[in-house]
């Protein structure tokens, strides 16, 4: 039995030496004692294993332990319970990927770096160090002991952060760049998270991917999930010094990623160009990114590959530094503008940051801070001195900008990402115009439904669907769904009771039973948008009348006749009940666009009188019966 145990913990070793991501083991004492007593076979029978133990179990029997057939006809039998695998999961090695370094004086930082890169499940890869002219003792540590694994290039003299890495770039031998600073370190399965989700990306024209950037000391804060430019400030980390649990990791697309960690198509290079060298440092993934755009290339978060940064250890941070830091980002981020953006957007940044910067000028002058003014000083006249380069550089941007059309409608790229990471009120969005500013409407949108209430009139799909818009704008926007008309309750699910109970108690949705004739004018005018979200085929609906005599836009199923008398995004909007959140999605595009309420209303013709209707079908008859 002695040498049983030790067969375990042999295995238990060959586990953790194989550093297997996908499956964890668990060979702790109570798993032990077990096989000590003998009593296997008797607690598998009582099938009290945990899942974990069961993948123990599996590992032995993959090594030749356990040869007992009954314990692994148990074995097989509780695996099909719990759904476990019986192989164990192989190492797969796809896309190559070029992991890129730009390194000055990093030597506290550099060695934890490059091991946690070696510790990666990962072959296809290769180490590019760039040495910045380094003063310390990187070089030596790198040539001491990784000089075998590591292409290390020593440069002579210090260059800006896009010129070294560009010098790694066209040294590189695979497709896929990694771009990483000195002072991070990779999750065990982050170059695995890269290619898997490169395999299984849905946007083939994706051109850069963020990774998913952490603070080394608070493992659950995040540094970064992307990067984002604001009006009147800095260009900022998406999300920085919020607790991550996972509540970003279904974003759809960024504004740009952030150079400390992030994964780029070499191909792109070739199409749009390297990195600007004239930045020296900061803003140039900004201005990468944002050719990128111009060029229809999607920036996709990663944010299964983890990397844990120290953030702003790779750089000076005593005075000196942190000074010289501000003045490369007040010029860099005017010749971001000047260089890029179209002429509404340029005015606008460039006012902004002008009466910013002057403000911050007269404060430094009023509290006696000569350093931080001659600072925004020299930053100026450094912005002066790069700005026929950024002239030079705007007439090819703009041979990009013909080309470009953006992937998604604004109002998704508005309602999916960018409200959540820029500010509150003030959003910047793609489309063939150029940048464009929105705010969320501040005035209340009513949503009303007219008629007999039950679950064939699609009552139901249209509580779910305003709970879920509620939920998400009920801190931004005001809305409201009126129901006029009887709700029979026994006939629709505890679920949609329970959200009418909800919401009328927030003062969500208001209920008017039955109602007059004589009192629907007072009502309709009452409503914005009228939904008509029926569930069978409606072969005329009145309420449809009564929403274009009063001329309000309608958001109708197509279903029946009802597809037949609306213009989907011309007099209204048409949705299918039977996709998943059409109608939430329909309605959504209401409320992030209110300017289409008047757009649809302008365009209601009268509908036909009783009499016109009657005219009509009395002539189609009357041309039947001429051509029998």
């Amino acid at each position: 039995m002695n040498n049983f145990i030790i067969k375990i913990k042999q295995s238990f070793l060959y586990c953790i030496n194989k550093k297997n991501q996908k499956e964890k083991y668990i060979f702790d004492d109570f798993f032990i004692n077990i096989f000590k007593k003998n009593k296997l076979k008797k607690f598998i029978d009582t099938k009290k294993l945990n899942l974990e133990r069961i993948k123990g179990l599996y590992i032995l029997n993959r090594l030749g332990i356990l040869n007992n057939s009954n314990i692994k006809k148990n074995i097989k039998q509780l695996s099909t319970r719990f759904k476990v695998n019986q192989k164990i999961p192989k190492k797969e090695h796809g896309f190559g990927i070029s992991v890129i370094i730009l390194n000055f004086n990093g030597e506290k930082y550099l060695k934890r770096c490059l091991e946690s890169i070696f510790n990666q499940d990962y072959r296809k890869k290769e180490i590019i160090v760039v040495d910045n002219a380094s003063t310390d003792k990187s070089v030596q540590i790198i040539q001491e002991n990784y000089l075998n694994k590591v292409k290390l290039i020593k440069l002579n003299k210090p260059v800006g952060f896009s010129a070294g890495n560009n010098i790694g770039i066209k040294k590189a031998k695979f497709n896929y760049i990694f771009l990483l600073n000195n002072d991070t370190e990779l999750e065990q399965n982050c170059l695995y998270s890269v290619n898997k989700r490169i395999k299984n990306c849905r946007n083939k024209k994706w051109g850069v991917m963020a990774c998913k950037m952490r603070l080394k000391n608070y493992p659950k804060i995040l540094n970064s999930l992307g990067i984002s430019l604001q009006k009147k400030e800095w260009g900022f980390d998406n999300f920085i010094g919020c607790v991550d649990f996972f509540q970003h990791d279904d974003l759809p697309r960024l504004f740009g990623a952030s150079f400390g960690a992030c994964i780029i198509k070499k191909s792109l290079f070739k199409k749009i160009g390297y990195l600007d060298e004239n930045y020296f440092f900061y803003y140039e993934d900004t201005d990468f990114c944002y050719r990128a755009q111009l060029s229809g290339y999607a920036i996709l978060p990663c944010p299964q590959a983890i990397v844990y940064h120290e953030f702003s250890k790779s750089s000076a941070n005593d005075e000196r530094g942190f000074l010289f830091k501000a003045k490369l980002a007040i010029s860099n981020r005017l010749y971001l503008i000047i260089k890029n953006f179209y002429l509404k957007a340029l005015i606008r940044y460039l006012l902004s940051f002008l009466v910013n910067d002057l403000s911050k000028m007269i404060m430094a002058l009023k509290n006696f801070n000569f350093n931080t003014f001659l600072n925004y000083l020299k930053a100026y006249l450094r912005f002066i001195k790069i700005l026929p380069l950024a002239l030079k550089q705007r007439s090819k941007i703009n041979k990009l900008k013909n080309n470009f059309n953006p992937c998604e409608p604004t109002f998704f790229l508005y309602n999916q990402f960018h409200c959540q990471t820029i500010t509150k009120d003030k959003i910047i969005a793609f489309n063939r115009a150029g940048l464009k500013f929105f705010k969320l409407p501040n005035h209340r949108i009513r949503f009303a439904f007219f008629g007999y209430a039950c679950y064939e009139k699609g009552i139901e799909l249209l509580l779910a669907s305003f709970e879920n818009l509620n939920l998400k704008y009920q801190k931004k926007i005001d809305l409201e769904l009126h129901v006029f008309g009887e709700i029979v309750f026994k006939k629709i699910s505890e679920r949609s009771r329970k959200i009418f109970l909800n919401l009328s108690l927030n003062k969500k949705i208001f209920h008017y039973h039955k109602y007059k004739h004589q009192e629907l004018s007072s009502l309709m005018k009452s409503a914005d948008v009228v939904i008509i979200p029926s569930l069978w085929n409606e072969i005329y609906n009145l309420v449809l009348d009564e929403a274009k005599l009063y001329k309000k836009p309608v958001i109708v199923s197509n279903l029946g006749a009802l597809p037949e008398r609306v213009k989907a995004n011309q007099n209204g909007l048409i949705f299918n009940p039977f996709k998943r959140n059409d109608l939430e999605l329909k309605m959504e595009k209401i409320v992030l666009e209110p300017e289409l309420i008047k757009k649809f209303s302008s365009k209601i013709t009268q509908p036909m009188s009783f009499k016109e209707h009657g005219r009509k079908i009395l002539n189609i008859y009357k041309h039947i019966y001429s051509k029998a």
